[in-house]
């Protein structure tokens, strides 16, 4: 079949799975953050095109290495340090999924320079780790690198310092400590600068001395535990609270972030009120999430659409109920809720459209 490059190559991207790197720059307001965005990538199905022609493989290579992942496996190391030594191949990579040697990932990652995307997933039982120090082999400079996706452990501890260092244009890290593996002590893990950084998503790490300490006055969208333990974020506009049964300081949050646009919570936590004068500030959205079926405790919900609905609380233009709330909007303990929200002006609607009010 006689196609012009562009249809082989719109048929190569309906027949792979969906990209990391348009993970990496979804602006998807997802209440669970992706921990590792390679699982949507199969390594199998890209291999595949491999074998169909050398005219579909000279078509599809930028495509064919625009994510790989890095091996312990010795026959697959070899191969895929062989494809990243040949001329032009390596500045395709745009991702890299690390392993758990270090051995490895030093010889793939340094060949890779215009990576944009860094994963380093959990530990499983079935791995054996090799453990060694990133200052021992000096990183080249990524400077495409934006986003790192990290689980924090003793054995990668110093590799993400390492990395992080080389990376003077990164505007996105998550970090989480992992379940297999012990977590460094208290004050190792000690973050470099990163002034560039405009998204950080931090998954029960909140109190953590290397990501409080970070300089986040440029940050815009936040990831956190209801604690918010940052001193300040001036410029953010997003922050999404991850986590239930605690506490929501809403006077702290809105006095620690007074450009806050776009506020995402579990409806299952506590609440403080804001100040008084924090009534003025205007949020542009909130995401009200719950995952609760059978509501046996209504409190927790009349105290938060209380606050919301009361002249205390900020003005929301639209808020959205995430998961499942379609009982609670059709009974009749919410009806006065819904009367408040409509004389406030407020939009309440479900995620696909629908609008409530």
């Amino acid at each position: 079949m006689d196609f012009p490059p562009e249809i082989w190559l719109y048929i190569h991207r309906l027949a792979s799975p969906p990209s990391l790197l348009m993970a990496a720059r979804s602006e998807e307001l997802n209440y669970v953050p992706p921990q590792n965005p390679f699982h949507t990538v199969s390594l199998q199905d890209i291999l595949s095109f491999l074998l169909v022609s050398r005219l579909w493989y000279s078509l599809a290579k930028e495509l064919l290495y625009e994510n790989i992942a890095a091996t312990s496996d010795p026959r697959r190391f070899d191969a895929l340090c062989d494809a990243l030594e040949q001329p032009g191949t390596a500045a395709l990579v745009r991702s890299v999924l690390l392993t758990h040697s270090h051995v490895h990932n030093f010889a793939i990652l340094p060949l890779c320079t215009r990576v944009e995307v860094v994963c380093q997933p959990d530990a499983t039982l079935s791995w054996g780790f090799s453990g060694s120090s990133a200052g021992a082999i000096p990183f080249p400079t990524f400077e495409s690198l934006k986003h790192v996706y990290w689980t924090e452990s003793v054995v990668t501890s110093e590799f993400l310092r390492g990395l992080l260092a080389a990376a003077p244009n990164l505007e996105h890290l998550f970090v989480q400590p992992s379940g297999q593996l012990e977590f460094p002590p208290a004050g190792e893990l000690s973050l470099p600068s990163l002034p560039h950084l405009r998204r950080l998503e931090c998954i029960n790490l909140d109190n953590h001395a290397g990501v409080v300490q970070l300089d986040l006055t440029r940050l815009v969208r936040l990831n956190c535990g209801p604690r918010l333990p940052f001193p300040a974020v001036p410029a953010l506009v997003t922050l999404k609270l991850f986590g239930s049964r605690k506490t929501i300081d809403f006077a702290s949050i809105f006095e620690r972030c007074p450009r806050l646009r776009h506020l995402s919570y579990d409806i299952w936590n506590a609440v403080v009120a804001p100040a008084s004068q924090q009534a003025v500030l205007v949020l542009d959205e909130m995401r009200l999430h719950s995952v609760v079926t059978v509501i046996r405790d209504w409190r927790p919900i009349e105290e938060h659409f209380s606050l919301i609905t009361s002249p205390e609380f900020p003005h929301v233009k639209r808020l959205v109920l995430e998961g499942m709330w379609y009982r609670v909007v059709g009974d009749v303990r919410f009806m006065p809720f819904k009367e408040g929200l409509r004389a406030r002006g407020v939009q309440l609607e479900f995620p696909e459209g629908f609008v409530c009010l």
